[in-house]
């Protein structure tokens, strides 16, 4: 998948996303590769926090940096 706006492919998106995550201290961060498995995604980012607040801030900056880098609709699961 191509984004036309940056013109990054979709690793190029995973990789910005974990920098968003490592910035915000994720832990164990794991980055699955799901093209061959599954043919609505590419990638799964999975990480951990240490409390429900650094979790919520986690899934509000990816968020963020989602919409406003990338033009892409962010789901939360869970």
């Amino acid at each position: 998948m191509i984004f036309k706006e940056k013109k990054l492919d979709s690793i190029q998106v995973a990789h910005e996303l974990i920098k968003v995550l490592d910035e915000k201290k994720a832990e164990d961060i794991l980055l699955l590769d799901i093209r061959a498995q599954f043919p609505f995604a590419d990638y799964f980012i999975i990480c951990s926090g240490y409390s429900e607040r650094q979790i919520s801030a986690l899934v509000n900056a990816v968020i963020e940096k989602s919409h406003q880098e990338f033009q892409l609709p962010a789901r939360v699961e869970g």
